[in-house]
């Protein structure tokens, strides 16, 4: 005989904090064994032994360590005189730090503090949570309205699509995301330090943004009315996560424009990576899920998929439309472009001369790079499959057919290219008669999807990121189940799509995965959460640190973008560049807890390398100032080389003239304890001068024509093409007071070109020669090991020409190659050359 007997609370997690409180119910008493329980003890181990629990009564344990799960024994006697032992445990969330927001209870979760609907018995509806700050704790004011700040949530999908995200974005989560910050307690800073009063708005965020903005209008109102039931004067700060960004800066909008300048009773519009510009999901992602639905595995899967379901309803929610850049509305292929926000949002935000101006500064906070680094390349392959994901056995396996599926999905390519962005091929082999024949692979399902040629690659440009595999949940082991399969659902973006029922004459064993070999994608695009403007790619290559290049195109008053910070990409160390879409870090913190409290926030910026550039005038005549533009609280120090070109005050930047050429000026950087060298060559004195020559032509007689192309990276008033040498040959040059010149030669010599700017003059020279008129040669001795007499073979026929001139000799191999080579600018009638140094060979 065996007995078995537990013992547990009915939930998982304590509903108060820092406490258990446990009750024994006898009505949720069950036994078998025909006793009945006649005392209870609790030991919760922490050496005061075990206390009695009576029945219907409570014992309690107040905890003042650390959240985590407590553990504790649960003694029984029977009415036999037996007895039972047994562990259990319970979560407690524990606040030791002082005077902060403590989360919710559950009690608190079921009554909201204030449940706010724009019209009685809609369903965009908002429940208002309020924690009031511990500062005023045993004064008149505990419990009161008195400096409200009021955080807006942003896009949750629980209440549409259960299925897709299990449970709702509350305070709580808020909360316990400030508690976990290293580094810096904004929950304290906010409650003990500020005496803010935290108002959380959970409220229906898939309607239109119209309609919520009712609702939130109404917070507000009630907001202020608290607060004159407890006679303060304070302004409001409105936070808007996210698409509750979106929500509060319409609506302060609104009322200001229909009710007046001081109806909001706002000071300060904060937006935490909000889509003011629209939010995204990669196309290739949403065509997948599309056409996937279609794919059959027995029976088509959008009609056995509950997920999916889900995601087709979400897709088509208000709110998805409204914050979409690029939205896929059906099997079809067809793409969506938000009009709401170029529209309706823009029209209501924007602030014209016959307008009531706003009380409220807007300031937003991006988590995209500020460096514009991008998340990846365009056109980076996201998600591959190939291979078998099914078998369906018919009657008891007498019929049975195997699936493979082909998944390919690619990021957005180059603004301008039009890519393959996704692919699905689903692929089915019958065998019959227990697997004897078989009809051999045949495609029942093909699609590709290829990306608009216009659009910019939001998944790739800077950004607050969003994991694909950390919005489904993650990966879990292959299985099988009969009837009922459940497909894997491994790194799919909206979480367990492939969980269907099938009908019961046949079972199916299925073993789908479909990785993602990059598992991170742009959601909320840089100039979408800085609410830039006409963005083009160029908006992707500057640098967004404030006030260095002022708002850069942004509507926001001041705002702050994400600095370089170390963290893990698959579990491997890396330097990353834009943050995931929402999350609050230490310095966005501190920023945003400055801008509440007017506080001036000293921020270390480490430096923009790749946006790092010199500016200043060249040449430089005399003197000239060079400078670099640097982040808040970073130090430059200047040097040159070679300083008999020009010398640098190490300061100032200031560069003095010592002679004429060119000179490497390098502005060394020190931000936030980065040392970062950035150089640019520049030209001191007189313009620097290329010259390019080439034959032109054939031979005229002894008169080779050359063309010279002179360039200067400088400004140049004036050319002058001279000959070094006049006496050799005969010359002659057309314009000579051009950039570009034609010289026909006869003979040979140099050529010099003197350019001048404002600095003054250089001089570059060239050496050119005719090789027209070859005349037949005598070498003395022939053969020869060592030195060699050459002489032109005498024109008999021309007596009383003057005497010809060598001005250049090339010793060449059998094959063609030069072995030795000999000039001679000025000419010579009989040279003398040596053969010294050669191998021996034929020459």
């Amino acid at each position: 005989m065996q007995n078995v007997f537990a013992a547990s609370p009915v939930k998982e997690t304590s509903p108060q904090i820092n406490t258990i409180n446990l009750t024994y119910t006898t009505a949720l008493s069950y036994s078998n064994s025909g006793t009945t329980i006649s005392s209870v003890w609790i030991d919760f181990l922490d050496g005061q032994g075990y206390k009695s629990l009576t029945a219907n009564g409570t014992v309690s344990k107040t905890y003042t360590d650390s959240s985590g799960y407590k553990r504790f024994a649960i003694k029984v006697q029977y009415s036999n005189s037996t007895y039972n032992y047994c562990y259990s445990g319970q979560f407690v969330t524990v606040n030791s730090l002082g005077a902060r927001y403590t989360p919710l209870t559950q009690f608190d979760i079921d009554n909201p503090t204030k449940i706010i609907a724009a019209v009685t018995g809609q369903h965009y509806a908002g429940k208002v949570y309020v924690r009031y700050s511990t500062k005023r704790n045993g004064t008149a004011l505990q419990g009161k309205m008195v400096k409200p700040f009021i955080i807006v949530e942003g896009y949750d999908i629980h209440d549409i699509a259960p299925k897709l995200q299990e449970t709702n974005y509350d305070a709580n989560k808020l909360i316990d995301e400030w508690n976990k910050l290293q580094g810096y307690d904004f929950n304290a800073q906010l409650d003990e330090t500020a005496g803010y009063d935290l108002v959380f708005v959970d409220y229906y965020t898939m309607d239109y943004i119209q309609n919520n903005s009712k609702m939130l209008q109404k917070v507000i109102e009630w907001v202020n009315g608290e607060k004159a039931i407890a006679g303060s004067i304070e302004q409001n700060v409105v936070m808007g996560i996210s698409l509750g960004g979106l929500l509060a800066r319409y609506t302060l909008a609104k009322m200001t424009k229909d009710l007046g300048t001081t109806s909001t009773q706002t000071r300060l519009l904060l937006t935490h990576d909000s889509p003011h510009q629209g939010g995204n999901v990669p196309l290739g992602f949403q065509h997948f899920l599309y056409d996937f639905g279609e794919a059959k595995i027995v029976v088509p899967l959008k009609d056995v998929s509950n997920e999916l379901s889900q995601f087709y309803v979400l897709s088509d929610q208000p709110a998805t439309q409204q914050l979409l850049i690029a939205r896929v509305t059906d099997a079809n292929g067809g793409v969506e472009y938000n009009s709401f926000l170029s529209g309706l949002y823009r029209t209501m935000i924007t602030f014209n001369a016959s307008d009531p101006p706003p009380s409220y500064q807007f300031k937003a906070t991006a988590q995209g790079s500020q460096c514009s680094r991008y998340v990846m390349q365009p056109g980076t392959l996201l998600s591959y499959k190939d291979g078998n994901v099914a078998t369906a056995n018919f009657y008891w396996f007498a019929f049975r057919s195997k699936y493979k599926l082909t998944v390919q999905i690619n990021a957005l390519p180059e603004q301008g290219t039009s890519t393959q962005i996704s692919y699905v091929k689903m692929q089915r082999n019958i065998r019959l008669f227990f697997g004897v024949i078989g009809t051999g692979w045949k495609t029942t399902y093909k699609k590709t999807r290829y990306s608009p040629s216009n659009i910019i690659p939001w998944d790739a440009v800077p950004g607050g990121t969003q994991s694909a595999s950390g919005r489904s949940g993650g990966s879990f082991s292959n299985f099988s189940t009969v009837p009922d399969p459940t497909f894997s659902k491994h790194n799919t973006f909206f979480g367990n799509l492939w969980r269907f029922a099938v009908y019961p004459w046949f079972n199916v064993n299925s073993y789908l995965e479909v990785p993602f070999q990059q598992d991170v994608f742009t959601n909320v695009p840089l100039n979408s959460a800085l609410d830039i403007q006409n963005a083009t790619i160029a908006t992707f290559n500057q640098s967004y640190i404030f006030p260095v290049n002022g708002l850069s195109g942004s509507t926001s008053a001041k705002y702050i973008a994400q600095e370089e910070f170390a963290g893990t990409v698959n579990n491997v160390s890396a330097t990353l560049y834009n943050l995931t879409h929402t999350d609050f870090t230490k310095r966005n913190s501190q920023w945003i807890f400055s801008e509440m409290e007017n506080i001036t926030y000293n921020d270390c910026t480490a430096a923009c390398s790749n946006f790092l550039t010199i500016t200043g005038t060249e040449p430089v005549c005399s003197t000239a100032t060079f400078s670099v533009s640097l982040p808040p609280g970073a130090t430059v120090i200047w040097s040159i080389d070679p300083q008999s070109v020009a010398t640098v005050n190490s300061s100032t930047g200031i560069v003095t003239k010592q002679g004429n050429g060119t000179a490497t000026l390098t502005a060394t950087i020190t931000s936030c304890g980065i040392v970062t060298p950035v150089s640019r060559t520049i030209r001191v004195g007189g313009p620097a001068v290329n010259i390019a020559y080439s034959r032109s032509g054939s031979c005229n007689g002894t008169y080779q024509t050359w063309f010279l192309n002179a360039t200067s990276p400088d400004a140049v008033t004036s050319w002058l093409w001279t000959v070094d040498n006049p006496s050799s040959g005969s010359w002659n040059i057309y314009s000579p007071n051009s950039s570009n010149t034609y010289v026909a030669v006869s003979g040979g010599g140099g050529i010099s070109l003197t350019a001048t700017n404002a600095c003054g003059s250089t001089r570059n020279g060239v050496t050119i020669y005719s090789n027209c008129n070859f005349r037949a040669i005598t070498a003395t001795p022939n053969p020869a090991t060592d030195n060699v007499n050459v002489a032109l073979v005498t024109d008999k026929k021309s007596p009383s020409k003057k005497t010809e001139m060598i001005y250049q000799i090339k010793i060449s191999d059998q094959i063609g190659n030069v072995k030795k080579e000999y000039k001679y600018v000025s000419g010579i009638s009989n040279p003398v050359i040596s053969l010294s140094g050669l191998m021996s060979g034929i020459y």
